[in-house]
Formats: C-alpha cells, structure tokens, sequence
C-alpha cells in the first residue's frame, strides 16, 4: 500500500494534468448543454408562435368568406336571355321564397341606391352650409373695411381741418435782435518794428516783428530785449552814448572783411549817433544791418 501512494506521489503532475483535463471538458459539456437547451427553447417559442399567428390568419379569412356569403346578393340574369319558367319550375320557386323571406334585413348590407341617395344628400347639404358661413365671412369683413375706411377718412378731415386754421392763424413776427454792442477796440500800446539782416550769404536773421516800448526806450534797449526773448547771442561794448555792438548771432566786426561790423537804420536813415544814445519812437522801424565796406553797400546816409 506504502508503495501505491510513493509511486502516485512521483506521478502527481501526470495525475493532476489529466484531473485539469476531465474539468475542463466537464464545464464545456455543461455551458453547451445549456446552451442547446435555450435554443431548443427559444426554437420552440417560435414555432408556436407562427402557429397562433396561422390559425388567427385562417380565423380570419373564413369570417370574411362568411361574411361576403351574406352580403353579396346574387346577380340578376339578362332579361334577354332570361327564360320564362314552366309552371312546375315556378311552384318550388315560390316555396323556396317562403324561408328566404324569414331572412331579417338586418343581416344585409345597406343598398347601392341609398348609398347613393346619402353621397348626393351630404354634398348639397355641405354646399349650403359652407357657402352661407362663407357668405357671413364676407359680409363681416366688408363691414369691417368699411369702417376702417371711415375712420382713416374721418382722421385725414381732422388733420386737414388743423391745418387749414394753423394756416389761417396770423403770423407774428419776432422782433429783430438788438445791435449787439461790442467794446470799442482799446488803443494799442507803443510798439515798433524790428528787424535784423545779416551779410548777402546769410540773409533775414531776424524777421520784421512788432515789439512794445516804453517811453525812454533806446535802439540798444530793443536790441537787448529782443535778442534776450529769443535766447540769440550778442555781445556789445560800453554803455550809453558809448556803447558799441561788436557782435550778434556770432557774427563779429572784420570777419568779413576790415569794413565789415554792424550798423542801425531807423525808418530809411542811418543815425550819427550810438545805439545807446537815440530814443525810439511808437512807430519807428529799426533795422540792423551787416555791412562789409563801412556802410556804403547798404547806401548809408549817415544822419546828424
């Protein structure tokens, strides 16, 4: 016995492989098993449906077999081709009418002609409804044009009647603005004009402009002035009747020349006097002029 489990324990991994072999194959034979089973079932199912559904088919057709028996009446023979039936023919006939006539009516299906007599009722009566409700439409909405005509005319009268009085209203005219009285423009102050001209290559250093003076105001006054304003170089020598301009916007004595220097005009003469010493006038134009031969290509005419 000992040596039955020793060599079943030294085939265990045989032993165990053909044990995982027997499950699988089991749970294979159980999921498609069942499966066929649901098939079966579901097949099954179907079968017995289609069944119900031919059996209500045939249901169907036998009642509407029936009742077609019932209501289609029997066509009647060509009255030309109608025999006429002998006496012993017509006597049974007339005993089979007996238990056709126990036949109620109700069972019949209703005729062609009162199927006609309905279709030709209902059109005629529809007609004569539809077109008096059409008629009362109309005549509604004539009335209310109507009266909408009347009240657009009633307020175009009302606006034309407005307006013939705003015409005839009399018109005032406004009256007309007074002069407006503006100040009397104050005198201006003393002032004169000033302008500085340098040498032929040089030009207008100095446009002509207007410049305010006071009453004892001299040529260099303006000159120191003006040039102060506008930030331009100058440089001048001495005071008073003594003073002399050696040099503006740097421009010097003798740098062109050894007749070259500055020289002032007032109106159209050259002064015999320092910038220093001759008091301008409102109204006076001083001009300083470069000359380069002592005045004479300017046309000095020196003035006592």
């Amino acid at each position: 016995m000992g040596r039955f489990w020793i060599a079943l324990w030294k085939k265990r991994n045989s032993f165990l492989s053909i044990m995982a072999v027997l499950g699988i194959v089991y749970t294979a034979v159980l999921f498609y098993g069942s499966d066929n089973a649901h098939q079966v079932t579901i097949k099954q199912s179907a079968t017995d449906q289609h069944e119900i559904h031919q059996v209500n088919k045939s249901t169907q057709e036998s009642s509407i077999l029936q009742d077609k028996s019932v209501i289609q009446p029997t066509p009647d023979p060509d009255p030309k081709t109608k025999e006429v039936p002998s006496l012993e023919q017509a006597i049974p006939s007339q005993e089979q009418a007996k238990p056709s006539q126990s036949v109620k009516p109700e069972a019949v299906s209703p005729t062609a002609i009162e199927l006609k007599e309905s279709a030709k009722s209902q059109p005629k009566d529809q007609g004569k409804d539809q077109g008096k409700d059409q008629g009362k439409d109309q005549g509604k909405d004539q009335e209310k044009d109507q009266e909408k005509n009347q009240e657009k005319v009633q307020g175009n009268d009302q606006l034309n009647d407005q307006l013939d009085l705003s015409s005839k209203e009399p018109i005032i005219s406004s009256p007309p603005p007074a002069p407006s009285k503006e100040p009397a423009p104050a005198d201006k102050s003393p002032h004169i004009l000033f302008t500085i001209i340098g040498p032929p290559d040089v030009g207008a250093i100095v446009e002509t402009r207007e410049v305010p003076i006071g009453d004892s105001d001299t040529v260099l006054d303006i000159l120191k002035r003006v040039t102060r304003e506008i930030k331009m170089q100058m440089e001048f020598k001495g005071t008073g009747a003594t003073a002399y301009i050696a040099g503006i916007n740097n421009l010097y004595e003798f740098d062109n020349g050894p007749g070259s220097g500055w020289m002032y005009k007032v109106n159209r003469e050259f002064p015999n006097r320092s910038a220093g010493g001759w008091k301008v006038q409102s109204g006076d134009h001083v001009q300083w002029l470069y000359t380069e031969d002592l005045g004479k290509d300017l046309g000095a005419g020196i003035k006592d």
